[in-house]
C-alpha cells in the first residue's frame, strides 16, 4: 500500500481498503452513499485519536457508508471497541507485496539494514555501534538533511556518521529488495509508530529482524524463529545484530513462515467481506486472486482521483 491511499477491493458493492489520509481521495464516494472503507490507522491508536476517529465515524454513518477500523494490534482493537467503534484486527502489513519483496542470493555486505525516515522517532543513536550499517532513508519539509551530495543522515543523527545511506530517493523495489539482502538483518528501532511495512519486507526477503518493542502493531507476524527482541540500548542492538550475524537462517525459510502468518491473515480479512459485505457464494480464492495475485499486489487496485493523481 502507498501511505494515504486508497484501494478499490469491489465496485458493487462499494469496497475500500485504504491507510492513514486516504480519505482525501474518497470525497466523491463518501457523498454517493453506500460505501464501505476497511481503514488501516498508519500511526498507533492511543486515547487521543478517538476523537478524530467517531467524528469520521459519524460523518461515514451520516450519509449511509461505512468506516470500518482495521487495527494493526490487539491494544489498538480494545480501546477502539470500549468507545464502541466499528472496528476489527486486521493488520495492514497482510497487504504488503510478496512479490516484489523476495530473496536474493548476494554477498552480506552490511551487518544490518535499516528502512527509516530521517525523523527523531525512529531512535536511528541506537545503532551507532553498529560497524557496518546501511540506512535507507527519505526526507522532507522540515525533515530534509541534505548538502550539496543529497541527504546527511549525520546531520540528524551524528552517532550514526560512519553508516551508509541512499543520498537520493530510492525508486524501485527491486533495488530496495538488493540492499536488504545484501545485509545480515534488518533493524525496527522505534518505540512507537505504525504497523511499519519495512518490518515485514525484510522477512519476505529473507533475513531475520532485530527489534526493540514498539506500539503499532509491527509485530502481528513475528516468530521467535526470525526476530530478535532486544532491548532499547545500543549494546543490546549490536548483540541482537551479531546474534543474527552467527546464525544460520535460511531466507526461503523466514520468507515462507511470514508468508504462511499473512496468507491466513488475509483469508480471515476476506471472510469478514465475504459474509457482511458480498455474496456468500463468493469464491475466496477468486477473490484472494483478485486482491493480492499480480505482481504488484493490491497496488493493482489504487483508487486515483484528479486530486491524488
Amino acid at each position: 500500500m502507498k501511505v494515504d491511499k486508497a484501494y478499490c477491493l469491489s465496485k458493487k458493492p462499494l469496497i475500500f481498503a485504504g491507510n492513514g489520509n486516504c480519505i482525501k481521495d474518497l470525497n466523491k464516494e463518501i457523498n454517493s452513499g453506500e460505501m464501505v472503507l476497511l481503514w488501516h490507522p498508519s500511526w498507533n491508536i492511543s486515547l487521543k485519536s478517538i476523537p478524530a476517529l467517531v467524528k469520521t465515524h459519524l460523518i461515514f454513518k451520516k450519509k449511509g457508508n461505512k468506516f470500518i477500523i482495521c487495527c494493526n494490534s490487539k491494544a489498538e482493537y480494545n480501546l477502539c471497541k470500549f468507545f464502541g467503534l466499528d472496528t476489527k484486527l486486521f493488520n495492514q502489513n497482510m497487504h504488503e507485496c510478496e512479490h516484489e519483496f523476495k530473496p536474493v542470493n548476494l554477498p552480506k555486505i552490511y551487518d544490518a539494514f535499516y528502512a527509516a525516515q530521517a525523523k527523531p522517532f525512529k531512535r536511528l543513536y541506537l545503532a551507532k555501534d553498529i560497524k557496518y550499517l546501511y540506512v535507507l532513508t527519505y526526507t522532507y519539509g522540515k525533515n530534509a538533511f541534505i548538502n550539496n551530495e543529497g541527504y546527511d543522515l549525520s546531520k540528524l543523527e551524528p552517532l550514526i556518521k560512519h553508516s551508509t545511506w541512499n543520498k537520493t530517493f530510492v525508486y524501485g523495489r527491486d533495488k530496495i529488495s538488493k540492499l536488504i539482502c545484501s545485509s545480515h538483518c534488518g533493524l525496527a528501532l522505534s518505540k512507537k509508530e505504525g504497523a511499519m511495512w519495512a518490518s515485514v519486507q525484510y522477512l519476505l526477503c529473507g533475513i531475520p529482524l532485530v527489534t526493540t518493542l514498539s506500539k503499532g502493531g509491527r509485530d502481528y507476524f513475528y516468530d521467535d524463529d526470525y526476530v530478535i527482541l532486544v532491548k532499547d540500548n545500543s549494546q543490546s542492538v549490536l548483540d541482537g545484530v551479531n546474534l543474527a550475524k552467527n546464525r544460520n537462517y535460511n531466507p526461503e525459510n523466514i520468507r515462507n513462515k511470514v508468508l504462511q502468518k499473512m496468507v491466513k491473515h488475509r483469508y480471515e480479512y476476506l471472510d469478514f467481506i465475504i459474509e457482511k459485505f458480498l455474496n456468500k457464494q463468493t469464491n475466496r480464492d477468486k477473490l484472494y486472486d483478485f486482491i493480492w495475485g499480480s505482481e504488484i499486489g493490491i497496488k493493482k487496485h489504487l483508487h486515483e482521483t484528479e486530486l491524488s493523481k
